[in-house]
C-alpha cells in the first residue's frame, strides 16, 4: 500500500518580530509596529518564554488598530 501525503501549502510571513535575537518583549512590540500593514502575518517563536510573554501586548495592540485574527488554515483555503 502506497503511503499517500495530504497536500501541503506554503504560508509565508511579512512580519518578523526578530524575538529569536531580541529576547524582549519591547523590541518585540516594536518590530509588529513598524512593520504593521493590510493582512500582515506576524511570526513568533513558540519555544521562547519571551515571546509568549510579548504575546499579550502584541494583540492587544492588534486588535487597538482593528486587526482580527484567523487560523492558517483559514488563509490558504
Amino acid at each position: 500500500m502506497t503511503k499517500v501525503e495530504p497536500n501541503m501549502s506554503i504560508a509565508l510571513w511579512n512580519i518578523d518580530t526578530l524575538d529569536w535575537k531580541t529576547h524582549n518583549p519591547t523590541a518585540i512590540l516594536g518590530e509588529v509596529k513598524k512593520e504593521l500593514q493590510p493582512h500582515s502575518i506576524v511570526l513568533m517563536h513558540d519555544i521562547h518564554q519571551d515571546s509568549a510573554d510579548s504575546l499579550e501586548n502584541v494583540i492587544k495592540f492588534l486588535k487597538s488598530q482593528d486587526y482580527t485574527f484567523v487560523l492558517a488554515k483559514d488563509l490558504i483555503n
